[in-house]
């Protein structure tokens, strides 16, 4: 894996520290449920999706990505990880609507 994923691991990003609060305020500012399952779309090698399972630890957080080598990637750094969290190759324009709307969030942070 190249360097550029692997350092992806050392720091948070801002915006995934951004958009876990944002969860987290609309959750308790409008008495909202925390969501059952989060999907992760364009995961990559899986440290935003990691750090999104850590701020939300009872909830199904799923990373897809359509590369193959980024996914095997994510599977072997998270293989420690929570049950709750997993990553699955799969193409963006593959997936059936059915399918997204069984998530209560998505996130899209870069593409």
């Amino acid at each position: 894996m190249d360097p550029y994923h692997l350092r992806q691991y050392e720091i948070e990003y801002e915006s995934t520290q951004k958009f876990c609060t944002f969860l987290l305020n609309a959750i308790s500012d409008f008495g909202y449920s925390p969501p059952s399952k989060i999907l992760d779309i364009g995961c990559g090698a899986g440290s935003n999706t990691r750090r999104i399972s850590h701020w939300f630890p009872d909830t199904i957080v799923e990373g897809i990505d359509n590369d193959a080598e980024l996914i095997n990637a994510a599977l072997e750094l998270n293989k420690s990880s929570s049950k709750l969290l997993s990553f699955h190759k799969k193409d963006l324009f593959g997936i059936q609507p059915q399918v997204v709307s069984n998530f209560g969030v998505i996130s899209i942070q870069t593409m």
